[in-house]
């Protein structure tokens, strides 16, 4: 069989890779061609436009950075949509709204051709190299079952249910990752300004009860490394997945107290990091604003 893949950033890339297996082949399209020459070779070429995958791929899997982008490749004039022929299986990872997904998987399926929404959910480009993501997948359960061998390639492979699930399972992964980075940075440093060092602290909680893949995944790796891991989104991109889970939390009449106060701070931190700082650089932002309080306020 012949994949397409659309979307060939950090983590499309290595997926992209990672599917080439089996006497399956790859045509990786993105609107950046110089990241898919990157990584051509034996089984994975480079297409020219979206409707050349449309055109000779059966199953295409999606890696776009949001809604816009993700209408773009579906109902655009070189879209997926755009090429009558295609009766293949459209698999969509981005992280983008479950109302989104629930409108193209009926756009789609009306068309005679297949829609699964899903999410990579943990793991980020060190897991996507290893082929060992955690991916969950929403829509047809026959559809799922058809092509799970082929998405079993990136890692592990849970069903979700009825279509949008899995977009709704990444929004509230991504709320839980952004809250607790805030509330992670901190704890840290409040620790810090009381007299205790981020080595300790990240040590000492390392096996504790509130220990977080933030705490040890980026806070950890700073502390070890001086910077943070690769792949990590900026404060920019970041910004879109908390809105995404202010607008479900609105969407179903929810108070979502947390996730607008963590979008607010987030959106302060981008004002002193700059809006192309990893999310992660929330550490960096709160341990500075211990040395910007006057030492005899800080003693109270």
């Amino acid at each position: 069989m012949k994949i397409g893949t659309i979307g060939i950033g950090g983590m499309g890339a290595p997926m992209a890779q990672n599917l080439v297996q089996d006497g399956d082949s790859v045509l990786a399209f993105d609107i950046a061609p110089e990241k898919v020459d990157a990584i051509t070779g034996p089984g994975l070429e480079r297409a020219e436009s979206v409707t050349q995958i449309a055109q000779d791929c059966g199953l295409i899997i999606l890696m776009t950075p949001d809604d816009k982008a993700l209408r773009d490749v579906m109902y655009g004039d070189t879209g997926i949509l755009s090429v009558v022929s295609f009766t293949g299986c459209v698999v969509d990872l981005s992280t983008t709204s479950e109302i989104l997904a629930r409108e193209i998987g009926a756009a789609v399926t009306a068309r005679g051709a297949g829609y699964l929404d899903g999410a990579v959910i943990g793991g980020g480009v060190n897991k996507a190299r290893k082929g060992t993501s955690p991916v969950i997948v929403s829509g047809d359960e026959t559809l799922f079952e058809k092509y799970k061998p082929k998405l079993e390639r990136l890692g592990s492979v849970d069903y979700a249910g009825e279509q949008g699930n899995a977009k709704i399972v990444k929004i509230c992964n991504n709320l839980l990752l952004g809250i607790n980075t805030v509330s992670g940075a901190e704890a840290l440093s409040i620790g810090e300004a009381a007299g205790l060092t981020l080595e300790d602290m990240t040590r000492w909680l390392d096996d504790s009860s509130g220990n977080t893949a933030a705490l040890q995944g980026m806070f950890g790796h700073f502390v070890q490394n001086g910077t943070f891991p690769e792949g990590i989104a900026s404060l920019k991109f970041y910004d879109k997945d908390m809105s995404l889970g202010c607008d479900l939390a609105e969407r179903n009449a929810f108070p979502a107290h947390f996730t607008h106060l963590t979008r607010q701070i987030f959106a302060t931190a981008a004002q002193v990091e700059g809006a192309d700082a990893p999310f992660a650089s929330i550490l960096t932002y709160y341990r500075a604003m211990q040395h910007a309080v006057p030492e005899d306020d800080r003693r109270g």
